[in-house]
């Protein structure tokens, strides 16, 4: 049994629906501190052929410990509405552009005023578009502790996984602390790069950008295929 551990992102690039889909256990990471104008609350699409940030405004002041589960967002801006404006406007001409639009024109009047619950309600739409089954959990529904890599190894430990699927860029931490290298648990890093497809009006290829895009220029189906 594999596992993959991470935050709750916004409207997160493909390679977060790789990892998803390539375990059998996928758990957000909901009780470690929020990082301000990380990728928690922010993505970036295309826009008449550039990338664009998309950034929802949370409440920060005087928070500087708060977790990532306590994070709400500024409700008085209908940031939702507005990014569903600049959505439609993005992708309305796109090839599937209508399949971005309905996905997220049907959270936007959820009612939601935490970042963690808009970011989850999104992550398990796609989810359900490319047919991904992973069972999904939340660190802070599993009765562990510990920091970093050993929060890591306690969480596998817990759910009985003997590998854990790690994204490249936590294998400095993950391996200067060497807990789960001297563990039983075998790490494995992820090995995803986005492949080019026709992104319409680009002139050059933009890399990393949300799934959305890749969904709005070449298909649900094919977008299933490009995240394997």
């Amino acid at each position: 049994m594999k596992c993959a551990i991470m935050q709750p992102t916004y409207l997160p690039w493909s390679g977060y629906f790789n990892l998803i889909q390539n375990v059998d256990y996928f758990v957000f990471l909901n009780d470690v501190q929020f990082n301000k104008r990380s990728w928690q609350q922010r993505n970036r699409i295309s826009l008449n052929g550039q990338e664009k940030y998309m950034t929802i405004p949370v409440h920060s002041k005087g928070k500087p410990n708060q977790l990532i589960n306590q994070v709400e967002i500024v409700l008085e801006e209908n940031i939702l509405e507005n990014h569903f404006k600049t959505l439609k406007f993005a992708y309305e001409n796109h090839p599937y552009g209508n399949e971005v639009i309905t996905l997220y024109e049907k959270n936007i009047n959820l009612n939601m005023n935490l970042l963690q619950d808009i970011n989850v309600m999104l992550i398990k739409d796609i989810c359900e578009l490319l047919d991904i089954k992973t069972e999904i959990l939340f660190s802070s529904d599993i009765p562990v502790s510990g920091q970093k890599s050993m929060y890591l190894h306690n969480i596998c430990n817990y759910l009985e996984v003997t590998e854990y699927l790690s994204p490249i860029g936590s294998k400095q931490y993950i391996e200067e602390e060497q807990i789960l290298s001297q563990s039983n648990i075998s790490i494995q890093y992820q090995n995803f790069e986005p492949k080019q497809y026709a992104q319409y009006l680009c002139k050059e290829f933009i890399p990393y950008l949300s799934i959305l895009d890749v969904i709005a220029n070449i298909g649900i189906d094919k977008t299933k295929e490009y995240i394997k």
